[in-house]
């Protein structure tokens, strides 16, 4: 694997700052917009600004994430706007729309110094980040052989890799384009904690070599009729709430390289977390869904079962213990 691509800019992080403030998608965590009214307050004139990039950004989807970082890196002009953004849409107006936000929260004092304040925290753990990113490749190189049967093994290592402030409880990362980003302290951190941090970039970049949909797919003649009955189902599935049963089925795989595997994470305490915290269906079902494929995974990572031996037993077991029929 080539070196990684991590890219430390102030421009991407005030971005993902003001995408975050305008909670232009319900998926948009909030845990930055908390921080700042910690210290500051959001004013009328404030609210309408948000607003007005919250229906700017909202053509955009999330596919264009990555774009608008890249444009923000490149300084917000029109020319790296209408470079980046992928989308057949009215790009002068977007743009007109976003950087008229952005310049006018570029000279509100309080946000300014509250986002220069996180990001001098990422840059004084940037040594750190760099000399821990060993373990990025180390976490890929040991999941390629669960990776290569539901994808492919040819991820582009020159891919960028933001990264953000992060802060508290804030701290996971996104794969929405052509690349990743993930959040780390804005405090001192230890070498464990950057670590965990380097576990979510291994996440991130699985969902990149995966291809769930294509693979499982592939797979469907190997399987039992009432298999391939719910796999033809799946396969058809729109998107529904937060995300579709392929979607649970490759998060199952992610979290279990990455989080278990890679970063050690009990399964039955996070199972038990998410129950009592009742607040993402997902996420129980899909630690559930881990506890139930895990040992599948072992053996097959052991050498204890072909390939074929683990795809049937992996999908018989995912569609009738995991999958929910609509």
């Amino acid at each position: 694997m080539n070196n990684l691509n991590f890219i430390f800019d102030r421009n991407a992080d005030f971005l993902h700052l003001i995408d975050n403030l305008s909670g232009w998608s319900k998926f948009v965590k909030i845990n930055d917009k908390n921080q700042y009214l910690e210290v500051s307050s959001i004013n009328q004139k404030d609210e309408k600004m948000l607003k007005i990039y919250a229906m700017a950004r909202e053509k955009l989807k999330w596919p264009n994430e990555i774009a608008l970082f890249k444009w923000a890196s490149d300084g917000f002009t029109l020319d790296a706007f209408e470079k980046n953004i992928e989308k057949d849409i009215d790009k002068q107006s977007l743009y007109d729309d976003l950087k008229g936000v952005i310049d006018y929260f570029k000279v509100k004092d309080e946000l300014v110094e509250f986002a220069r304040k996180r990001y001098d925290g990422v840059l004084a753990n940037k040594e750190l980040v760099l000399e821990e990113s060993k373990s990025i490749k180390i976490g890929l190189e040991k999941s390629m052989k669960i990776i290569e049967v539901f994808g492919e093994n040819n991820i582009n290592m020159s891919l960028p890799i933001y990264i953000f402030s992060g802060h508290g409880r804030s701290f996971g990362g996104g794969a929405n384009g052509n690349g990743i980003y993930i959040k780390v302290d804005i405090e001192p951190a230890s070498r464990d904690l950057i670590k965990a941090r380097m576990v979510v970039a291994v996440h991130e970049l699985i969902h990149k070599m995966l291809n769930v949909r294509n693979k499982v797919s592939s797979y469907r003649d190997i399987m039992s009729n009432d298999i391939k009955e719910k796999i033809d189902e799946a396969l058809n599935e729109k998107m529904i709430k937060d995300k579709t049963e392929l979607g649970i089925m490759e998060e199952i795989i992610v979290y279990t390289l990455a989080e278990v595997y890679q970063g050690k994470k009990d399964i039955n305490k996070t199972i038990k977390r998410y129950e009592e915290s009742q607040k993402r269906d997902d996420l129980i079902r899909i630690w559930r869904g881990i506890k139930i494929l895990k040992p599948l995974f072992d053996r097959f990572m052991a050498g204890e079962i072909t390939k074929e031996e683990f795809v049937k037993s992996f999908l018989s077991k995912y569609f009738e213990k995991v999958y929910k029929s609509k």
